[in-house]
């Protein structure tokens, strides 16, 4: 049975609410959560956030190497163990690396 301050973060309607929302927020896009994404991919983030009402706010990665960038967040994010919005396509090497540390750690 769940509490009533679990949250349920398995769908996108879960995005929608202010409490869910500031946990993946950031100085920049409070109280809003942030998505970080690249203008120079192609993207319809903006849209699909707007379409779908969530409580997002894009955080445009301003760097050469976009991808380099996320990876650094990403692990800054799982070293003090806060949450991130991105997302990458499969197969990708964050995914052995991230999963593979966390095996290892429960073995």
């Amino acid at each position: 049975m769940k509490e009533n301050n679990d949250l349920e973060l398995d769908n996108y309607r879960s995005y929608r609410k202010e409490n869910t929302s500031k946990l993946f927020s950031t100085s920049f896009s409070f109280p809003s959560g942030s998505f970080y994404s690249y203008k120079g991919w192609t993207q319809f983030d903006n849209d699909i956030i707007n379409n779908l009402f969530l409580k997002l706010k894009v955080e445009w990665i301003d760097s050469d190497n976009p991808e380099n960038f996320i990876l650094n967040k990403l692990n800054e994010s799982v070293t003090y163990h806060k949450p991130m919005i991105f997302y990458f396509w499969t197969p990708h090497q964050v995914f052995y690396l991230i999963f593979k540390n966390y095996l290892y750690n429960l073995i």
